[in-house]
């Protein structure tokens, strides 16, 4: 079944609203409630139909889209419910497992994932090298001595990554991990409020495919785009298809709009998760 392109276009301008933070203030805010209670709980999937290395991609696409939703309600909430994000799972998994042929399309044959934030639980800290505390991150020690960045390493169970020297800089990038589900938007900022660091939060892909997700009372609807053509300058073509997932786990595919598809062969690399 086709959508109309001008509400195909609609919803996907609600979907960019969503997906970069503006604020649409209703009674379904997260800073106006406790916890998580925006549409159906869906049931668990059949994941053990797929390889452990699939599981894994897409518990980083719920762990991605949860953020996001977190980031949009209140940018400075730095906690991502757990149930939250299993049930962005779930929905994922029906529609993978769902043997639809469109949903073999975005999954097995073009292999959409969603790509913001790069990683759903490292925060990327730019650090002035001149600040003696950071000597600990240069030889590989993820407490620094720092009371207030070590309460923050503590706060959000970080451990050290990674440290990286920028040539002709003082200044080093140092990428920090989790080990549970962060808003890393939220983190990063708390970061940034110390005076040696110059930016932190999450290290940005610009170009390629994505996930979106919009919720409402009975199901979950999900917008898998690709993004193709030339991706260095913004990726100049794109194709969208549209599933709704309800409670009981059943997957309904509503249409697809966007530019023709190319053959595989003509596709920019995937990024590796």
């Amino acid at each position: 079944m086709k959508y109309t392109t001008l509400s195909f276009y609609l919803v996907s301008f609600a979907i960019t609203l969503i997906l970069y933070g503006c604020d649409l203030s209703n009674s379904n805010s997260l800073s106006n409630r406790t916890g998580w209670e925006l549409g159906p709980e869906i049931i668990n999937g059949p994941e053990e139909e797929l390889t452990e290395e699939q599981q894994n991609a897409y518990r980083a696409d719920a762990e991605r889209l949860a953020i996001r939703y977190v980031n949009n309600s209140n940018s400075s909430e730095t906690s991502v419910p757990d149930k939250l994000a299993e049930n962005l799972y779930n929905g994922l998994i029906h529609i993978a497992t769902s043997g639809l042929q469109k949903a073999q399309e975005v999954t097995d044959e073009f292999q959409i994932h969603a790509r913001v934030p790069s990683h759903p639980r490292q925060v990327v800290v730019h650090v002035d090298t001149t600040a003696t505390w950071t000597k600990a991150w240069k030889n590989e020690e993820t407490l620094t001595g720092n009371a207030e960045i070590d309460e923050l390493i503590n706060e959000f169970d970080l451990s050290l990554v990674e440290y990286k020297m920028l040539e002709s800089s003082s200044h080093a990038i140092v990428t920090l991990q989790s080990d549970r589900v962060v808003n890393v938007f939220a983190v990063g900022g708390l970061f940034k409020k110390h005076q040696d660091i110059t930016e932190a939060g999450s290290e940005m892909i610009t170009d390629g495919d994505e996930i979106n997700v919009l919720f409402f009372s009975n199901e979950l609807r999900y917008y898998f785009e690709m993004g193709f053509g030339d991706c260095p300058s913004g990726c100049t073509s794109s194709h969208t298809w549209l599933f709704t997932v309800s409670g009981n786990g059943s997957v309904n595919f509503l249409g697809e709009e966007g530019d023709p598809l190319p053959g595989k062969q003509h596709l920019p690399d995937k990024p590796q998760f």
